[in-house]
């Protein structure tokens, strides 16, 4: 049989499917609704006509969700051709025209003339849903600053001295407005009323923020044309705000929950700058950090890379590129002492070292590593065994996280990065500053060669935080793994070990999530052994104990195979 290589163009109500053979000639096209009942009808018509050796679409939203997964239940090769690729690759082909067959007909030709293609592999649900929150929550801010600035306008145009003494950043003036809007209203209410209102939203300096909005307020007596309108747009319009921001706070708590099911989040976590919000994007950008071999080719990707721009003799001429992730080289400059941009930095050459090691010295702390974390060690004790490291990210606050690395003066030789954690821990009133840990204690040694994942080793605080399947050869705590199916009521299995629990479920071929579990109470094991410390004034509380998530590691099952 032929083969075939099948493009897609995707539509919200229709995609436009289309075939070659392996000399290019078109042997199949057909519009089909974006169904389950139709997109199988098309798969099995395709294979009439060969055997299709790869598919390829231009989008991976949610607009190709139903035909992705489709596809890669059936075990199918998936390529992603973008938009700019299909664009340029549009012009190798006769004609002018712009349909929507078109398009499928260049994709398909694009993928059978370019192996280089990126595959797109089955997306984890846990990235799914993270990328759903992230998406959602830069939906909200852009609705929030949109609202802002709009604001800003009107109530310059109502008392431009009120829009100049307030800062509209703050929830304080927002929750004012909301109530006041004129400088007479504000006048009327008084400072005592807007410090009492202030107080009962917990805001801080409230009776700073009053007195400054009254100030203001008594510095105009004229009324100005149109302020009667637009105080009514700008009290719903605060209103909004404070809507939108309760909105972002509660879809933050909801990205930090499922970061806490991620076994790369804390590594990720401990870079100098990295917060939940940015290490959620990294890791729906990077899909997990699987998709790099190599810090070059993540560079590439973010564009922190130059590209050459040689011609004949004229060589080591550099320049910024043009065609790069956007998103994610903003994640990366705004962490940018990271320890991989600091690999990345090192082999281009641009890393200042405030120590070199030997070759020999970098091998040896490399082989030695990996026995030295089996037990839990602190920033003193890496000072200690190792001495100064080449480069210190994070700065010296004990209570913040920090990266030290180590390598050589040679840009080819890879760094040996020691990821070391501490937070603030909360204290009583009038107690003073203290850390969870006296100093910061290294969860991870990242000196493997070859896939991000794969390329550290864990301290006993590492694996506890976020334990790995390779690197549990001693069992600091017991665990069990429990199965509970998709609409079951209650747990129908229980197993000494992940391999036993993945043979039941795969003889059974059952549908649901297999999680571990620790023997013990969840939120009691997670707060002890520091994966998660109370912050608010529900937690711990019953319903928040009988709700928590055990914080280990779990799988998402479909007829018994990993989704």
């Amino acid at each position: 049989m032929a083969k075939l290589w099948i493009g897609v163009d995707i539509g919200k109500t229709h995609h436009h499917v289309a075939a070659v053979d392996g000399d290019g000639r078109l042997v199949y096209s057909r519009r089909v609704a974006n169904d389950e009942t139709a997109l199988l009808a098309v798969m099995a018509e395709v294979s009439t006509h060969g055997r299709p050796a790869c598919w390829a679409v231009d989008v991976t939203t949610g607009l190709s969700a139903l035909l992705l997964t489709l596809l890669w239940r059936r075990q199918v090769q998936v390529r992603y051709v973008s938009g700019t690729v299909a664009f340029h690759m549009a012009a190798a082909f006769a004609g002018e025209n712009k349909t929507d067959a078109r398009d499928a007909v260049v994709i398909a030709q694009t993928i059978r003339m370019r192996p280089d293609i990126p595959v797109l592999e089955p997306t984890d649900r846990l990235l799914a849903e993270l990328t759903v929150l992230t998406g959602y929550r830069a939906d909200l801010v852009g609705q929030r600053v949109a609202t802002l600035f709009r604001l800003q306008e009107l109530l310059t145009g109502i008392s431009p001295a009120l829009e100049r003494a307030v800062d509209l950043n703050r929830k304080g003036p927002m929750m004012v407005l909301a109530c006041w809007q004129t400088p007479a209203a504000i006048r009327h209410a008084g400072v005592d009323r807007i410090t009492a209102l202030l107080r009962r939203g917990h805001v801080k300096n409230a009776i700073q923020v009053a007195e400054a909005m009254v100030a203001a307020a008594r510095q105009q007596t004229v009324t100005l044309p149109g302020q009667r309108a637009a105080a009514v747009v700008v009290g719903q319009m605060a209103t909004e705000i404070l809507a939108l921001e309760q909105r972002i706070a509660a879809v933050d708590d909801l990205i930090a929950e499922q970061l806490d099911q991620h076994q790369l989040a804390p590594i990720i976590g401990s870079l100098p700058g990295m917060g939940a919000l940015l290490t959620a994007e990294l890791l729906v950008h990077t899909a997990g950090m699987t998709e790099y071999d190599s810090p070059a080719k993540l560079a590439a990707h973010a564009g922190l890379a130059p590209v050459s721009r040689d011609s004949g003799t004229v060589s080591g001429n550099h320049r910024q590129p043009r065609r790069f992730h956007r998103r994610l080289r903003h994640i990366l400059w705004i962490y940018a002492t990271a320890s991989v941009y600091a690999e990345i930095a090192h082999r281009l050459g641009w890393l200042e070292l405030d120590r070199a090691l030997s070759a020999a010295e970098l091998e040896q702390l490399s082989t030695d590593v990996g026995k030295w974390v089996t037990q839990d060690r602190a920033l003193p004790e890496v000072i200690e065994t190792f001495g100064p490291p080449s480069l210190w990210i994070g700065g010296t606050n004990p209570f913040c996280p920090k990266t030290l690395a180590y390598t050589t003066a040679e840009p080819g030789h890879d760094l040996t990065c020691f990821h070391l954690w501490n937070d603030f821990a909360d204290t009583p009133a009038g107690a003073g500053l203290q850390g969870v840990h006296p100093e910061p204690v290294v969860l991870a040694v990242r000196h493997r060669p070859g896939m991000f994942p794969d390329s550290f080793s864990f301290t006993p605080e590492g694996l506890h935080r976020r334990p790995t399947a390779d690197q549990r050869s001693v069992a600091f705590r017991s665990t069990v793994w429990i199965f509970h199916g998709d609409r079951a009521r209650y747990a129908s299995g229980v197993f000494d070990t992940l391999e036993a629990a993945l043979a039941w479920a795969a003889e059974h071929q059952v549908t649901g999530t297999l999680a571990e579990y620790a023997n013990g109470g969840a939120y009691d094991i997670t707060v002890s052994e520091g994966r998660f410390t109370p912050s608010k004034a529900h937690h711990g509380t019953a319903d928040h104990v009988a709700a928590f998530g055990p914080g280990l590691r779990h799988f998402h099952l479909t007829d018994g195979c990993q989704d």
